[in-house]
């Protein structure tokens, strides 16, 4: 059996990570807290025919109380997304896994696609309130597997496959000679049906991105697509170009490890009370979500000087995002400035320039440089120097 990664196991909390001690550590700085979900509202009984409720019922049923994350009640929005996610399109069958689904609008159109495009579904979802929606799901279609896990902890991952709902996966060859999208892996395709909002939301997402590039996680297995419907906040600063003042490390880490695109056109989810739920209150609420589709790329750039080392060196410069690199150089580790001796001399312009203008190639001649130079941080040195928290970083 293939275990997704060796995982940290933090001692205060029990929380896992794939990444390492350095995310749980980022987790509890973010403060990341389980939902707390109303007593007073009863856990609803879903129909027999596995249908969603109808709108007018939802507030009854799941109430209003505070959750990490808005989920899609509307249907055919919903199937908008699935047909823009192109698992129709895959010439075999898919093995779909689903987290952060809510009551199962997405579960639902997913589950419209004959089993020549999808064989199986494995939906992540701990809401006790949504879960019985699920489950009537399940006892509909055979190839629906429902279990009870928090998609946001990377200990759920690993509890799936140690129970062998993904020893059916194969692994796959990447060719990280290819310049351009890798072709999606046969069998596998990772859904987030509703990315929490803010910080909650936006470490897993910052994360997943390290581990296309490190091949752990799922990559482990190849080159997984994921769809997700996401905050356009998100969206926003993982598209945003060179000199964008959006632009910060998570720009950089997405341009070298996956190409983006829209599942569905924006103005599909911007009426927020048509497609989700809790509704705003008094105007405040959730931000708008869009539907996007991240294909893995098959040269990961990431890969050659390696992914802890990149990590440090874009951490450490994005915090001076508007100081010229050769000027912030001093500020990443003591000695620094010396790694210029190692750079292409006809490249040297590039030390005039902030992060914020630097395209990757760029960033990968400072890497080689970085690399070269003898003297630069390793092991733990690359990620306890800098503050995984601090938010110039983004």
């Amino acid at each position: 059996m293939l275990r997704l990664s060796r995982q940290y196991i933090c001692p205060r909390c029990q929380t896992g990570s794939n990444l390492g001690r350095r995310t749980v550590a980022t987790q509890h700085a973010r403060g990341y807290r389980q939902p707390k979900l109303s007593n007073e509202i009863p856990i609803p009984e879903a129909s027999a025919d596995g249908q969603l409720p109808p709108w007018d019922q939802w507030k009854e049923k799941f109430g209003l109380v505070a959750r990490p994350k808005p989920t899609l009640h509307n249907m055919a929005t919903a199937r908008k997304i699935v047909k823009g996610f192109g698992i129709a399109e895959a010439s075999s069958p898919k093995v779909v896994l689903e987290v952060f689904a809510g009551p199962g609008a997405i579960s639902r159109a997913l589950c419209e696609l004959p089993p020549s495009k999808m064989s199986k579904l494995i939906i992540l979802e701990n809401d006790p309130h949504y879960l019985p929606y699920l489950h009537s799901l399940a006892a509909l279609d055979k190839r629906v597997l429902v279990r009870p896990l928090d998609g946001w902890f990377w200990t759920s991952y690993t509890q799936i496959a140690e129970e062998g709902l993904l020893s059916d996966i194969k692994v796959e060859e990447w060719d990280n000679s290819l310049k351009r999208p890798h072709p999606p892996h046969s069998q596998l395709h990772f859904v987030a049906s509703a990315f929490p909002p803010a910080e909650n939301g936006e470490a897993l997402f910052n994360q997943i991105f390290r581990a296309v590039a490190s091949r752990d996680w799922l990559f482990r297995y190849g080159a997984v697509p994921f769809s997700g419907v996401i905050p356009d906040s998100f969206r926003k600063r993982a598209t945003a170009p060179l000199t964008s003042i959006q632009r910060g490390k998570l720009a950089c880490m997405v341009d070298a490890t996956v190409h983006v695109e829209l599942a569905a056109p924006l103005k599909l989810m911007e009426d927020y009370a048509v497609n989700f739920f809790p509704p705003r209150t008094r105007g405040k609420g959730p931000e708008n979500m869009v539907a996007v589709n991240f294909k893995p790329l098959g040269y990961q750039m990431m890969r050659v000087a390696g992914v802890p080392e990149w990590d440090f060196v874009l951490r450490a410069l994005w915090i001076h995002k508007k100081t010229p690199v050769g000027s912030s150089l001093k500020f990443m580790a003591p000695g620094a400035q010396n790694m210029v001796k190692y750079m292409d001399q006809s490249k040297l312009g590039l030390l005039e320039k902030s992060p914020r203008d630097l395209s990757m190639d760029e960033w990968s001649i400072l890497m080689d440089a970085f690399d070269k130079w003898p003297f630069h941080p390793r092991d733990n040195a690359l990620s306890d120097s800098v503050l995984t928290t601090d938010k110039r970083i983004r």
